[in-house]
């Protein structure tokens, strides 16, 4: 007999590298429980670029008492039911994998204070082991904090690269979710150090204050897409934001299709609307990736919803254009 079924711990271990892979990804899956339990402020601190801290508080709705001790079991979820809800996702979070995955490699604290209940509940885990439960007083919501990632994987946290590489990896992670929530207000700390501080705004509001200027705005809205878009032209490096129902992904043809229609000098993010059943976000292990049910379909509205875009006068080079008179003045004597 060759073939054996690992233990659960080692199968823990093995899927978190999966979902988590380094800081960045704790504090992705972190934000994202946030803004499922609809918090409207989101703070965020780290240390060492992560590596020995990072924590995460928010003022969502918070964890059910009943569901504190579920919430770091694997495939345990508020957020689907069934295989058919898939087909319906309208949060960021569905796998039931991230708690999971982030207490079976860390130190790991949560605090959280359902709404409606007198009091909060702390658990404290190492390593997928509980250490410790008790109730606490606190306001509602909740907070995670996670110490000492990979400390039981030591080869994994050789790999992690420097600190400032880390920290900056976060910060820009902030910068999309304060673009895809502009609602929420967010905030990061870093060894002390505040490095971004957004309020609640709108969303034009927010898209400059994240791309560092004026923005022009185009969009519209065919058949089952609605599409909004900022630009910022001319700049020395170029990046497109993609959101697709409010979720940051990633898509090579969508990509491809911005930088020949706006160049690739230029900032720009994308906001995109369409039922739920026209996307699979279950295709990548990080939910980054997207799959359009009818992509040529979907890639034809949205070359004629931005087509207008062509009409839109270029910095630079518009001008205004002077109006003359029919009578003539005076101006001076030779």
């Amino acid at each position: 007999m060759f073939v054996k079924v690992l233990p659960p711990n080692v199968r823990s271990k093995i899927a978190a590298g999966e979902v988590i892979e380094s800081p960045v990804d704790v504090v992705k899956e972190l934000v994202e429980n946030s803004l499922d339990a609809g918090a409207t402020r989101v703070d965020v601190e780290i240390a060492k670029g992560g590596k020995r801290l990072i924590w995460v508080r928010d003022n969502g709705t918070g964890v059910h008492p009943e569901d504190i001790d579920k919430v770091f079991l694997e495939g345990a979820t508020s957020k689907i039911e069934s295989e058919q809800d898939l087909m319906s996702l309208s949060s960021y979070g569905f796998r039931g994998e991230a708690l999971h995955s982030i207490v079976s490699v860390s130190r790991f604290r949560m605090r959280s204070r359902f709404f409606g209940e007198g009091a909060g509940w702390e658990v404290e885990l190492e390593g997928g082991t509980l250490l410790s439960k008790r109730m606490v007083g606190m306001a509602t919501g909740t907070e995670v904090e996670v110490r000492d990632l990979f400390f039981n994987l030591p080869a994994r946290r050789s790999f992690l690269k420097r600190e400032d590489t880390e920290r900056n990896r976060i910060v820009e992670l902030l910068k999309i979710y304060a673009l895809a929530k502009p609602q929420v207000s967010f905030s990061l700390l870093s060894n002390g150090k505040e490095l971004l501080f957004v309020r609640s705004s709108k969303e034009r509001e927010r898209v400059e204050e994240v791309l560092g200027g004026y923005v022009e705005e185009v969009g519209g809205e065919k058949e089952f897409l609605k599409v909004r878009v900022f630009l910022r032209r001319n700049v020395p490096k170029g990046k497109f934001y993609l959101f697709v129902n409010s979720r940051p992904v990633s898509s090579k043809a969508l990509v491809e299709f911005l930088r020949k229609k706006f160049g690739y000098k230029t900032l720009c993010a994308v906001f995109m609307e369409l039922p739920p059943f026209f996307i699979d976000f279950n295709v990548h292990p990080k939910k980054k990736e997207i799959k359009f049910l009818k992509e040529r379909k979907t890639l034809a509205l949205l070359e004629g919803i931005l087509s207008r875009e062509d009409d839109l006068p270029v910095p630079g080079i518009a001008q205004e254009v002077p109006s003359y008179g029919a009578a003539f003045k005076v101006l001076g004597q030779v």
